[in-house]
């Protein structure tokens, strides 16, 4: 699925989404050390406009075709996962696949049982892996 202008290609070694809207001060930081080619998708307002819930970002290994959709949030992760789950329904690209959900978040209000419920439900849901962490995250491509 190609995405028009709401989509970029890099090698960069080091890829940076954050949310410059927010006050939130979280961002993910994806290491291509191999500088494989990568699909960066703006979703927010851009895919997906207005009036629907949507995720920030999708990053896409052209070589692979693996999915991280990423959702930049301040606190509220039960939103977070609805965007994200959203986002999965309108635009999902390829179905058998390993995929990654990446919420990043200010601060986390809910308990680490809730965390692994959802966590599961992924992975059960989506063949897809939640990974939910505080303010900076790193993750290797």
């Amino acid at each position: 699925m190609s995405f028009g202008n709401c989509e970029e290609t890099t090698k960069d070694k080091i890829i940076l989404l954050d949310d410059k809207k927010s006050k939130a001060k979280s961002k993910i930081y994806f290491l291509n050390p191999r500088q494989k080619h990568i699909r960066k998708v703006t979703v927010d307002d851009c895919v997906l406009k207005e009036g629907v819930q949507k995720c920030d970002y999708l990053i896409i290994t052209k070589d692979s075709e693996i999915e991280h959709f990423v959702e930049l949030k301040g606190h509220n992760i039960k939103h977070a996962i609805s965007q994200l789950e959203t986002t999965i329904n309108k635009i999902f690209c390829n179905v058998k696949q390993s995929k990654f959900r990446f919420i990043l978040t200010s601060r986390s209000p809910l308990s680490a049982a809730s965390i692994q419920v959802y966590k599961k439900k992924f992975k059960k849901k989506y063949n897809s892996e939640l990974i939910i962490q505080k303010n900076k995250f790193e993750f290797q491509i």
